[in-house]
């Protein structure tokens, strides 16, 4: 018996950059969020945060997206991005 499985390329979803940030974990939603997601309000994605972390205490949860940082808006992971990874007390 032959069996036919498609498959898929991984090369342009999958995740080759990230930042720890804060003691959250920042990078572009990967597979299997993006099928589960009826809308991506931004490329960068919260996966994880440590117990403790600045990130913590400002209340950053697993799963949120950043759409802003200090109001700038935030489309991707770039380096550019990294300047703005500043916390601002309001």
């Amino acid at each position: 018996m032959d069996v036919t499985v498609p498959t898929i390329s991984g090369e342009d979803g999958e995740t080759d950059r990230f930042v720890l940030w804060a003691g959250a974990l920042l990078h572009a939603p990967h597979r299997a969020v993006r099928q589960q997601a009826k809308t991506l309000h931004s490329l960068v994605y919260i996966s994880a945060r440590s117990r403790g972390s600045p990130a913590y205490q400002f209340g950053l949860m697993n799963t949120m997206y950043v759409t802003h940082l200090n109001g700038i808006a935030t489309p991707g992971i770039s380096p550019s991005v990294n300047r703005h990874l500043v916390f601002r007390h309001i």
